[in-house]
């Protein structure tokens, strides 16, 4: 991630300022040499893209581990979602129909208190449902090693089934001359 923020400003840098009507050239980028292929979750490689020496673009999937338990969680927790949504709608009618009655002093303080509770913790289920969610997004993204610079992959495992964990180095993928002037 902290590599794509730096292509990012670097980017940036590139650009044309102006000021006051005149353009000016923003200094040359830095040279970004090489992107290190490093497994940011543990996991078994189930396929190899790329291959020692194979140029790629910025993008291009190199090696994908498996994601078959996060996928299906990943549906269990949109499931989840559903019926995080769906508590979250009952309890907001049954707030809606609290306040309406609140009118005609029939309620007590205890059952308007016990309404907005129900109301407050549904949609804290919600929230946290669709953070889940968002965790096994990122997960799942994880599991595949993309280029994240053009160049040429060096030193990519060619095995598959082969275990790895988190932060191991899978190789890298040394910048193109195009990238690096």
């Amino acid at each position: 991630m902290s590599q794509r923020i730096a292509l990012f400003i670097l980017l940036l840098a590139q650009t044309t300022i102006t000021t006051a009507g005149l353009a000016a050239e923003a200094p040359p980028a830095l040279c970004v040499p090489r992107q290190d292929l490093t497994a940011r979750t543990a996991g078994i490689v189930t396929s190899i893209h790329k291959k020692p020496a194979d140029a790629v673009a910025v993008g291009d999937l190199i090696v994908a581990l498996d994601d078959r338990l996060l996928v299906a969680g990943l549906k269990e927790g949109e499931a989840a979602l559903e019926v995080a949504r769906a508590s979250e709608a009952l309890a907001k009618d049954g707030f809606d129909r609290i306040q309406r009655l609140q009118a005609s002093d029939t309620l007590s303080d205890q059952q308007k208190v016990e309404s907005r509770l129900r109301l407050a913790q549904a949609r804290a289920a919600r929230a946290q449902a669709e953070a889940a969610l968002d965790r096994l997004k990122i997960q799942i993204a994880d599991t595949k090693i993309r280029a994240e610079v053009a160049g040429i992959v060096r030193g990519v495992p060619q095995v598959k089934g082969l275990f790895v964990q988190y932060g191991t180095s899978l190789g890298y993928v040394d910048a193109t001359k195009a990238d690096c002037k």
